[in-house]
C-alpha cells in the first residue's frame, strides 16, 4: 500500500515481501541493538511528519478547497 512512499527500507523502517525476510530483518535487529535504536528514532520521526493530524487535516482542507472552488 505504497509503503516506499514513506518507508525507506533499512533506514526508518524495515519492509518485507515474506516472513522469512521480516523475520531475517528483526534477527539482525535484535544482533544491533544500537542500529534499531537509530532506526527506531527515524521511524519515530517519520510518522510524527506524515502522520500527524495537523498535516492530515491541512491537506483534506487543500483539497476541499480545490473541488468546491
Amino acid at each position: 500500500h505504497d509503503v516506499e512512499m514513506f518507508i525507506e527500507n533499512g533506514v526508518n523502517e524495515f519492509y518485507g515481501e515474506s516472513a522469512d525476510e521480516l523475520r531475517e530483518q528483526l534477527r539482525y535487529l535484535v544482533s544491533r541493538p544500537e542500529r534499531a535504536r537509530s532506526i527506531g528514532a527515524r521511524a519515530r520521526r517519520t510518522a510524527l511528519v506524515l502522520f500527524n493530524l495537523d498535516r492530515f487535516l491541512a491537506q483534506w482542507t487543500a483539497i476541499v478547497r480545490e473541488v468546491v472552488g
